[in-house]
Parts: structure tokens; C-alpha cells; sequence
């Protein structure tokens, strides 16, 4: 198994670690679920820059690559809707739900279209809008994550709370909007 394998394989077996201490509920414990987020997104830029500028692209890397995205990402949007993210401010929590369920039905919707693909011999190369709402996705989750330990950050203080809230909600937002795009990209 080659360095882009092991890197996806890894981004995979770090999920439940990040759930896990997570949904510990503790500052500590979140942050640490946050840092695992974090890494875990860092191995999904680094699996690729590798496998293409090596030429180690595999059919393995292929498969694994994608049900780690998804992976992380679902698990990520689950736990913050579950926390309930946006309870105690200005945004309704049903905007979470509803851009989370966004996110979650165009990840199996593509799913679907390129293993529709595969069988009849097309392969659907991910595209511009899909790679930018990775990244907005990959900072607006952990984001949204630290509203988890609201007191810790009232604790520091209200501004940097509302900034986290709010900078949490714009990231999202523009997450949900590249997800829809890309999903109108890909089918057309």
C-alpha cells in the first residue's frame, strides 16, 4: 500500500477517534476531537498532492479517498447538528439541519452519478466547486464544533465568541451554497 493509501486509510481510522472524544462533552475532549478533525483534513490534501505529483494514483486510492471525504464530513456535520451548534444565538438550529442534510444528499447523489459512471465506462473527475466547498466545509465544521464549549469561549470573551459564532455561520453558509453548485455542476 502505497503513502496516499495509508494517508486516506488513516484520515478513515481517525473518524471515530474524533466522534469519540467529541461527544466526551468536555473541553479538553472537544478541543482534542477539533485537532483530530483537523489532522484528518490535512492527510485528505496531502493524499492526493502525493498520489498525482508521484504518480501513485491507484484504483485503491480511487475508492478509499472518497468514502473518507465522506466520512469525515458526515460524521463531522452529524455531531454538530446533534450538539445542536447555533442553539444559543440569533440562527435557528433548523438552518444546521437543513444545510447539513444539504451536504450529506449531495455527497450520496454524486455517489450515485459516478458509480452509475464507472459501470457504463465514464469516469466523473471531481471539479473546481466540489474541491473549494472541501475546503469551506473543513474549517467551517471544526468551527462550528468549538461552539460546543461555549462557556470556554464566553470565557475569553463575548467578541470572540460572536466571532467564532458568526465567522462558524458565513463558512457554512457558503459550504452549503458550493455544495449545491457543484452538484447542479456534476449533473449537468
Amino acid at each position: 500500500m502505497n503513502v496516499p493509501n495509508r494517508l486516506s486509510l488513516l484520515r478513515i481510522i481517525l473518524v471515530p477517534f474524533f466522534a469519540v472524544f467529541f461527544l466526551i462533552g468536555q473541553n479538553w475532549s472537544i478541543i482534542t476531537a477539533i485537532a483530530i478533525f483537523i489532522a484528518a483534513t490535512i492527510t485528505d490534501f496531502l493524499d492526493g498532492q502525493i498520489a498525482r505529483s508521484t504518480n501513485q494514483v491507484t484504483e485503491l486510492g480511487k475508492l478509499l479517498d472518497p468514502i473518507a471525504d465522506k466520512l469525515l464530513v458526515c460524521f463531522g456535520l452529524f455531531l454538530v447538528v446533534g450538539a445542536r451548534a447555533f442553539e444559543s444565538g440569533i440562527i435557528p438550529t433548523w438552518v444546521l439541519s437543513i444545510g447539513a442534510a444539504l451536504i450529506i444528499g449531495r455527497e450520496l447523489l454524486i455517489s450515485i452519478i459516478r458509480q452509475i459512471g464507472a459501470y457504463k465506462g465514464v469516469i466523473i473527475h471531481a471539479n473546481i466547486f466540489g474541491k473549494i466547498k472541501a475546503v469551506f466545509q473543513y474549517v467551517a465544521i471544526p468551527l462550528l464544533m468549538l461552539l460546543s464549549i461555549k462557556d470556554a469561549l464566553f470565557y475569553i470573551s463575548n467578541e470572540f465568541y460572536q466571532i467564532v459564532y458568526w465567522t462558524s455561520f458565513v463558512m457554512f453558509i457558503i459550504a452549503v451554497f458550493l455544495t449545491v453548485l457543484s452538484a447542479i455542476v456534476y449533473i449537468v
